[in-house]
C-alpha cells in the first residue's frame, strides 16, 4: 500500500514538474491567466554585469544597465550606475573652436586639446607650419632704412613682415 502510494505521489510530482518546464516560466512573478498559465516577468533586478550594459559611462554621464528579472531576462527599463568618468582631453582636433593662436610667419598654429564630450581643455598642441615671411609692410623706422632723404631724394626703406 505504502509502496502504490509512493508511486502516485511521485505520478503527481512528475505531472507538476513536467506542466511547469512545458510553461517556460523560470520566474517567480504574478500568474496571468492572459499569458496562458506563463508567469510574468518581473524587472526589478539591478545587476551591473556586462550583458545588462546599455552604455559605459563617460565623461559626464554614468554607466546605464537594463534593470532584469530574477531569471536572468533583460528588460526595457534602465538604472544609472557607479560615477562619470570626468574629462580626457586627449584629442587634437583642427577647428576655430579650438584654436589659441593663429599660424604666422614664424610660429604654427597652436589648438587647445579637447574631450571626446567636445569640452576645451587648457594643454595645447602644434599644427601645420608657418607661414613664412612676407615683406609687405611700409614701416618708416631708422631699423628699416636704407637710405636717408637729401636735397633730391626721398628716404628709402626696406619692407618690412608684420613680425618686424
Amino acid at each position: 500500500m505504502k509502496k502504490k502510494l509512493f508511486i502516485a505521489l511521485l505520478a503527481i510530482i512528475s505531472v507538476f514538474c513536467l506542466t511547469f518546464a512545458l510553461t517556460g516560466s523560470s520566474c517567480n512573478g504574478t500568474s496571468d491567466s492572459g499569458n496562458n498559465g506563463h508567469t510574468t516577468h518581473v524587472y526589478d533586478q539591478k545587476s551591473t554585469n556586462v550583458e545588462y550594459l546599455k552604455s559605459e559611462a563617460d565623461c559626464t554621464h554614468k554607466a546605464v544597465y537594463y534593470k532584469s528579472c530574477e531569471c536572468g531576462e533583460k528588460g526595457t527599463e534602465t538604472f544609472e550606475y557607479g560615477t562619470v568618468n570626468g574629462h580626457t582631453f586627449n584629442k587634437e582636433v583642427i577647428t576655430e573652436k579650438y584654436l589659441k593662436s593663429a599660424a604666422d610667419c614664424i610660429h604654427k598654429a597652436v589648438y587647445y586639446k579637447s574631450c571626446e564630450c567636445g569640452e576645451k581643455g587648457t594643454e595645447t598642441f602644434e599644427y601645420g607650419t608657418a607661414n613664412g615671411h612676407t615683406f609687405n609692410k611700409e614701416v618708416a623706422q631708422e631699423k628699416y632704412l636704407t637710405s636717408a632723404a637729401d636735397c633730391t631724394h626721398k628716404a628709402v626703406y626696406y619692407k618690412s613682415c608684420e613680425c618686424g
